[in-house]
């Protein structure tokens, strides 16, 4: 009798395990065909965000390479390569983003926009100012982010502040 119910144990174990690799939320946000257990890896070239259109990339060896919709480096790749992706919505991580500030050189501005992320709860996990001889200064702050709602309402609030005369996010491979 034993026997009978490790067999029929086992049986369950594998229906189990196929409803949950169809059904599971996606460790790293993006669900490809209704599977989350696919090796996935984000475009550094555009960065996504939760709330961006995106598409897949199947790479050689190495996964998905996801990337927002409109990224110039899809324009390079075999179309037949691509495949529709879409975000967990269920998805709770964060992703990185980065953003440029121009601002006039004044005491307390860095801590000004500091204090902005902080109060959006958005992460900064690097900062750099520096200011020029015609006191302006540019900061770029990579952030982490839930979502690209999260990152338009900082930067709007970021742009809002006395001296700032700009913000943006950029990619990875774009300068200030």
């Amino acid at each position: 009798p034993g026997e009978k119910g490790d067999v029929s144990s086992e049986k369950d174990s594998r229906i189990e395990k196929i409803i949950s690799t169809i059904t599971s939320s996606s460790e790293d946000g993006v669900i490809i065909d209704g599977y989350s257990d696919v090796m996935i890896k984000f475009g550094r070239c555009c960065s996504p965000l939760p709330g961006e259109d995106i598409v897949g990339y199947i790479t050689r060896g190495k996964g998905i390479t996801i990337h927002k919709r409109d990224c110039a480096r899809l324009l390079e790749v075999d179309p037949e390569r691509r495949i529709d992706v879409q975000w967990d919505t269920d998805y709770t991580g964060k992703r990185p983003a980065r953003v440029i500030v121009r601002c006039t050189d004044r005491p307390g501005i860095l801590s000004s926009i500091s204090n902005t992320f902080t109060a959006s709860e958005v992460n900064i996990s690097k900062a750099e100012m520096h200011a020029n001889d015609l006191d302006d200064a540019i900061g770029t702050f990579d952030v982490v982010v839930s979502d690209l709602a999260q990152l338009e309402d900082v930067l709007k609030s970021i742009k809002s502040l006395k001296g700032v005369t700009s913000v943006r996010r950029v990619q990875e491979t774009e300068g200030p």
